[in-house]
């Protein structure tokens, strides 16, 4: 496989890729568009505990970057493969919204430690713009561009 720069795919390029070669089955799992939900159906078709921290235990998944470069191509050629995406602003307020509920319990943090208010309210917008960038993964949309052309 290759990404559309040309270069070579690398593992980490293909974490988010599950395969359940049962079911010849390959679906891109893209965080905060419901990947949780479509884990638990794939869990329910292999059997798996339905508790929502194991669903996304590493091991309890075949990843595409398990196989090799000969085995990916042909499942990549012959199972069925799909993902879900999710409107942008939809997607970005999943990721917000619970990060902004936080910040009650932020300010009063911020205010035991310092007056000055403005200071603490950068702080926790600052805070914000990193939870947004660490929980959006840009990346899964990319990879799934792969499997579908």
């Amino acid at each position: 496989l290759k990404h559309s720069n040309k270069t070579k795919l690398v593992d980490k390029d293909l974490k988010f890729i599950i395969v359940d070669d049962k079911y010849k089955i390959i679906y891109c799992a893209i965080p905060k568009v419901s990947s949780t939900t479509w884990k638990r159906v794939l869990g329910d078709l292999r059997g798996l505990d339905k508790n929502i921290k194991r669903i996304h235990s590493r091991d309890k998944w075949r990843w595409l970057s398990q196989y090799t470069e000969e085995e990916r191509l042909t499942r990549s050629k012959t199972y069925f493969k799909f993902l879900f995406v999710r409107e942008p602003l939809h997607r970005l307020l999943s990721a917000l919204v619970p990060e902004i509920f936080k910040f009650e319990n932020w300010i009063k943090h911020a205010n035991e430690m310092t007056d000055d208010v403005i200071h603490s309210t950068h702080c926790y917008i600052e805070y914000i713009k990193r939870a947004i960038l660490a929980n959006l993964h840009p990346r899964p949309l990319e990879l799934g561009k792969l499997l579908f052309i």
